[in-house]
């Protein structure tokens, strides 16, 4: 069983790989964000792309799909990495990545970034309210959902729209 110290260790390399070895490896600056549990951490490419990839123990394990891919590659996380940069170039334009959405108010750089709530009981949506900001936004894995909160709060003076 990994420790929470090894944890933490191993997501500073996960951040550490992603932000010094992969944009020379796919040829060009990324903003790369690192989101979800602390267990199985998800890797988000320029706030749009959820990237076929995921982490086991010091292991990052390269899929050909999102969920429950084929593994196609495997990096052991390390400072001093060296990545096979090919294999990994082949990987993030060959594998299919999932697109991500986000919510944001039409016309200004304010994104859904969570709720606040009226009563106490988070069960209960009556009293649920959008708070939008320019930084810390929710992720929507699926269009649908993301369609589903633009309908529930969306409003002639609230205009909101997916990117």
């Amino acid at each position: 069983m990994i420790t929470e110290k090894a944890i933490q260790r191993r997501n500073k390399k996960l951040e550490h790989f992603f932000e010094n070895y992969f944009p020379e490896i796919i040829d060009c600056e990324v903003n790369i964000t690192i989101i979800g549990n602390k267990h199985a951490p998800a890797v988000i490419l320029d706030d749009r792309i959820l990237l076929s990839c995921y982490v086991h123990n010091f292991d990052l394990l390269f899929t050909d799909v999102p969920k429950n891919g084929d593994v196609l590659h495997e990096e052991k996380l390390t400072w001093e990495m060296e990545p096979d940069k090919e294999t990994i170039k082949t990987w993030f334009h060959n594998a299919k990545h999932r697109p991500i959405y986000k919510i944001k108010v039409r016309g200004v750089s304010l994104y859904l970034a969570g709720y606040n709530f009226r009563h106490k009981s988070k069960e209960n949506p009556e009293g649920k309210y959008p708070v939008f900001a320019p930084a810390g936004y929710k992720y929507y894995f699926t269009k649908e959902k993301a369609e589903e909160i633009v309908a529930t709060y969306s409003t002639e003076s609230l205009p909101l729209e997916i990117v």
